[in-house]
């Protein structure tokens, strides 16, 4: 029988999540009229000046651009195109959508991307699965909670144990190689 190592149980974790994280997509419901909130973040020093844009996926898998940044060196811009609102804020690393008036029509899959020619556009965010029922706030059905808030912004479980688990893993690496250096640095000074 094997024994499974501790580099080999990480490696596991990475390429499950690698897994998930390529098929997972958040969900949010909403009721006609209100308004769609997402915030997709990027990593700062990296892309701060990209040109940013939120997309529609099709079903014959084509991708239609809804509105699209500028990309002012470090500055914060915002751009409207009709329902669709888009700001890009460099300092936080976040590109904030929103979406008003929502309709029956306006669902589907959507995705924040980021242009980094002359690659593909990098997805930025999980695609985003909208989905608009028609409904009356003011009369739900039994047992149903609502959020009278038009602005509920969704955040998936997976996402944040991810994030916490590669923190503590990649902390509990750094740690390890820093106690092998200084071991075999101690142990090669000899008596």
């Amino acid at each position: 029988m094997r024994k499974t190592t501790f580099p080999g149980l990480l490696w596991m974790v990475f390429i499950l999540e690698l897994r998930v994280a390529a098929k997972s997509e958040e969900v949010y419901h909403r009721t006609e009229g209100q308004t769609l909130s997402v915030e997709c973040p990027f990593t700062v020093w990296k892309y701060p000046n990209n040109r940013k844009a939120w997309q529609r996926l099709t079903d014959g898998g084509k991708v239609q651009t809804l509105a699209e940044t500028e990309g002012v060196l470090g500055k914060t811009t915002e751009i409207q195109v009709g329902k669709y609102f888009l700001q890009d804020i460099p300092a936080d690393g976040m590109l904030r959508v929103r979406m008003t008036d929502l309709r029956g029509e306006d669902s589907g899959l959507y995705q924040c991307v980021l242009y980094q020619p002359p690659k593909d556009p990098l997805v930025l965010f999980h695609p985003v699965r909208l989905v608009v029922t028609k409904g009356d706030f003011s009369s739900p059905g039994p047992g149903v909670n609502t959020t009278h808030g038009t602005d509920v912004i969704g955040v998936s479980l997976i996402g944040i144990v991810t994030m916490v688990v590669c923190g503590i893993l990649s902390k509990s690496l750094v740690f390890t190689a820093l106690l092998v250096v200084t071991q075999r640095s101690l142990g090669s000074l000899g008596p």
